[in-house]
């Protein structure tokens, strides 16, 4: 049988093509090492997490109804691996793509109706690392590091921003095993427009900083270098904020006998360019152990600052401790120091003994008593300016009212952040203020605002300058406490007497007491225990008097195995000069986990302020509650992460009426 020319010709050329194919394979065996990917790179399991949420709320109150629902989906990629080996190099990468789509209403700001409408955003992240040489036996470790953050957001009003953050930093480590030490280089970019929509004009935002770090320590000596430069790259028609800052700190220990070292601290930096300053500080700090029961330390520290105005600070104390019998400690400390600026000129000259007897006693008692005093000069010369108060601290009591310690202040010049510094907090929204008795001058904290009872805040102000004078100090104190167990009774008075000795008599001089009382019970059993505190606290300084009767309770049950109960509750009744405060506060939480991995927890808490002013005062009687309950549910199940929040606000009362209702909904799913 013949076969037709056709097939023939198929037949042939498929036997072609198969020899090609082997023979091009047979050379490709050849470079195929060299091509592939796989002996040089080595990649992890892809960590992919896709998120989807829901955040909403509903406000009605005195001026209008108000809400507002955002929904975001985000896609989370991640890429780890390594080169050649894990000791050699390794790498990460990481991506986040996210959209955000809301919608919004609120009432027209003094016109009738409201104002509506959506909002549109798209947001990427890039994150990309790299390590060298970590595990090798070279001394040397580089890592880098590229982050960039852009995104674009249409919101309310017309409103609308374009951003873009970038950072790259690049960091060379040596590791020398006596003194290991970094240099860093890293620039950030930000770029940023923003239009409000109610007119042509835009905000931008255009600079860059540049950094130089070294870093170096060894057991004795801690080292730090830098060098920043900041252009700012916006319109030159605007106010150009370009500087450079120099700094530079040293921290020095040495060590001698059994417990004895000296401490050394030097810090430098000077920054020219915009808003210039140049500051110098160095302390040094010894302690000396004579013996096993006395031992003495000697602090001394200069300053050197110049802002808009120079001032020179020197300080020293020397104290001397000693134990007897391990149950009375006795302590005395010498200080003085010298503040020279252009406003003002103080001396300060201190000396205080204290003593501190701690003893067990029948009954499991421990007793405790302390007692102390000293005497004080303060030499002050007032020559003109305001002076400035910086991080002046204070602990945010259950009656959210913060009195600040000068006199005189310039109320317009307040500034509350937290702790951090790096959150400054609102007037009219998170705090007001308000005058007080004696020229003192009063924080109100609110209670809708950031912040919360037991926070500590930093407050900065300026105050008018004190009188010219010279006075002495007469400081005292006194505590005692007896603990057994389940009740503890305590006191503690802390005092200062003050005298002119010359000077122009004003009240910046005055006698102040502080007087705290109170009692504590305790109880432990059946799966619960429980506190319940009554504390009376008095506050005298001059003519500014300050009477508050503190009550707490704690409790906390084991409802079952997997569920808990907690609350708490407090009263306060606060009587000053001119006005007398009453406030309740509580709340409750039960903690249930039902199934493993799944959290349930509902809470409710109520907070009310009452306050009744003097005839006199131009404050008005004001009466606020606040009240709010939720639900939170936390449920992680294989890859998928669950988190559910809902919580219901009512405030009502002399400032404003406002009812919330909010919910918080994310899904996340780990691939």
């Amino acid at each position: 049988m013949k076969t037709s020319a056709p097939i023939g010709c198929a037949v042939l050329a498929v036997t072609l093509f198969g020899a090609a194919a082997n023979a091009l394979a047979a050379d490709w065996a050849v470079f195929e090492p060299w091509f592939d990917l796989d002996p040089w790179v080595h990649l992890e399991p892809k960590d992919w997490e896709l998120t989807l949420g829901f955040e909403g709320f509903n406000r009605s109150g005195d001026t209008g109804k108000k809400s507002d629902f955002e929904f975001e989906e985000s896609l989370l990629m991640d890429q780890d691996g390594y080169i050649l080996d894990p000791k050699i190099a390794t790498f990460s990468l990481s991506s986040r793509v996210a959209l955000e789509q809301g919608r919004y209403s609120e009432p027209n700001s003094g016109t009738v109706g409201e104002t509506s409408g959506t909002r549109f955003g798209l947001f990427t992240d890039y994150d990309a690392r790299i390590s060298l040489l970590h595990g090798t036996l070279i001394p040397l470790t580089i890592t880098g590091q590229a982050t960039l953050d852009s995104g674009s957001l249409d919101g309310e009003l017309g409103r609308r921003t374009e951003f873009t953050n970038q950072t790259n930093d690049v960091t060379v480590l040596y590791r020398n095993p006596y003194f290991p030490s970094s240099i860093s280089y890293s620039e950030i970019y930000v770029d940023e427009l923003s239009s409000s929509g109610l007119s042509s004009a835009e905000n931008l935002e255009d600079s860059i900083l540049r950094r130089l770090r070294f870093n170096g320590r060894s057991s004795k000596l801690n080292l730090q270098l830098s060098q920043d430069w900041f252009n700012d790259l916006t319109d030159a028609t605007t106010q150009q904020e370009d500087y450079a800052k120099t700094e530079g700190s040293a921290f020095h220990t040495f060590y001698w006998g059994k417990g004895s070292s000296l401490n050394s601290f030097l810090r430098y930096q000077d920054r020219t360019g915009y808003s210039p300053n140049r500051t110098l500080s160095i302390s040094e700090s010894a302690t000396l152990r004579h013996s096993s029961k006395l031992q003495s330390s000697f602090d001394y520290s200069f300053s050197n600052e110049k802002y808009t105005t120079k001032t020179i600070t020197n300080s020293g104390a020397a104290e001397v401790v000693h134990h007897l019998y391990d149950n009375l400690t006795s302590t005395l400390r010498l200080s003085g120091s010298n503040e020279d600026s252009e406003a003002s000129d103080e001396k300060e000259y201190d000396a205080r003994v204290d003593f501190d007897y701690r003893k067990n006693i029948l009954w499991n008692g421990k007793l405790t008593l302390g007692v102390g005093g000293g005497y004080g000069v303060t030499d002050r010369k007032t020559t003109e300016g305001l002076l400035e108060v910086v991080d002046e601290s204070h602990v945010v009591p259950i009656g959210r009212i913060v009195s600040l310690e000068r006199q005189f202040v310039e109320t317009t010049t307040i500034v509350v952040t937290n702790l951090a510094g790096n959150i400054t907090y609102t007037l009219g929204v998170d705090y007001t203020f308000q005058a007080a008795g004696d020229n003192h001058t009063e924080l109100n904290i609110l209670p809708a605002g950031l912040i919360i009872v037991g926070q500590t805040i930093l407050v900065d102000y300026k105050v008018q300058p004190l009188p010219t004078q010279k006075f002495s100090r007469l400081p005292y104190s006194f505590n005692a406490g007896l603990d057994f167990g389940w009740i503890f009774v305590y006191q503690r008075i802390n005092g200062e007497q003050q005298s002119l000795i010359s000077g122009r008599d004003a009240d910046s001089i005055n006698n102040s007491i502080n007087t705290t009382t109170g009692v504590e019970f305790r109880w432990n059993g059946f799966g619960g225990r429980a506190t319940f505190v009554a504390e009376k606290t008095r506050i005298d300084t001059g003519s500014f008097r300050t009477d508050s009767f503190d009550f707490r309770q704690t409790f906390e049950y084991a409802i079952a195995s997997d569920a808990t109960f907690n609350a708490n509750t407090s009263e306060s009744f606060i009587t000053s000069v001119d006005r007398e405060i009453t406030v309740y506060s509580g709340n409750a939480t039960v903690n249930w986990r039902p199934l493993r991995g799944m959290t349930i927890r509902p809470e409710a808490s109520i907070w009310k302020r009452k306050s009744e002013e003097s005839s006199t005062s131009l404050i008005a009687d004001t009466d606020d509650t606040y009240a709010s309950a939720g639900l939170s549910v936390r449920w992680l199940i294989r890859s998928v992460d669950l988190d559910m929040r809902y919580t219901h606000n009512r405030r009502s009362g002399s400032s404003s009426n406002t009812k919330e209702h909010r919910l918080m909904l994310t899904v996340s799913r780990k691939f």
